[in-house]
């Protein structure tokens, strides 16, 4: 689960406009924690995030590059 909000961390810190100059803040008032139940649950929809963001995240790139490719055949 760690890992799944890392990345989504780092996502985050990454479309933002202007970054970020480091962590994300602790939210205030600090919620507490989940009951055990609720844990699979909030891992569960994580994972899930985690994995849409990965593919749109390499639809974005894959469109930069033709982006790219199409303005350089435009150029010339």
């Amino acid at each position: 689960m760690e890992k799944s909000f890392t990345y989504l961390e780092q996502e985050i810190g990454r479309s933002l406009f202007p970054p970020l100059a480091g962590p994300l803040p602790t939210p205030s008032p600090v919620p507490s924690a989940p009951q055990p139940r609720e844990l699979m649950a909030i891992e569960e929809e994580s994972e899930r995030l985690a994995r849409e963001l990965r593919e749109v995240s390499r639809n974005r790139d894959s469109l930069m590059n033709q982006l790219i490719q199409l303005s350089q055949y435009r150029g010339f």
